[in-house]
């Protein structure tokens, strides 16, 4: 085997090893912040909750208020899992009162 054939079998190997390890974080990650952001979503959706907006209105605002605090932290999430905090928070204050 060439030396060069070696070391690219040697990194192909690395490169799959990182792989893993990130398909394996990732999962862990969302929930770190999804825990982390939990009570802020149920706050916001909750006050939000009995106001008049309609249903569509009171989604954009908790996008937007969740969205603002997160960046103030110094944290980003995706669209994506910020709407799904919002929607777990809506659940969860429905089966609250």
């Amino acid at each position: 085997m060439k030396i060069r054939q070696w070391f690219q079998m040697i990194w192909n190997k690395m490169v799959r090893a990182f792989k893993s390890f990130i398909d394996a974080a990732i999962p862990l990650v969302t929930q770190i912040l999804l825990a982390e952001f939990k009570d802020l979503a149920i706050n916001i959706v909750g006050t939000l909750q009995n106001t008049e907006l309609s249903n569509e209105e009171k989604r954009k605002q908790a996008f937007i208020e969740i969205k603002t605090e997160v960046t103030r932290r110094g944290k980003s999430l995706s669209d994506s899992l910020i709407n799904l905090l919002i929607e777990l928070s809506y659940q969860y204050v429905q089966e609250k009162f």
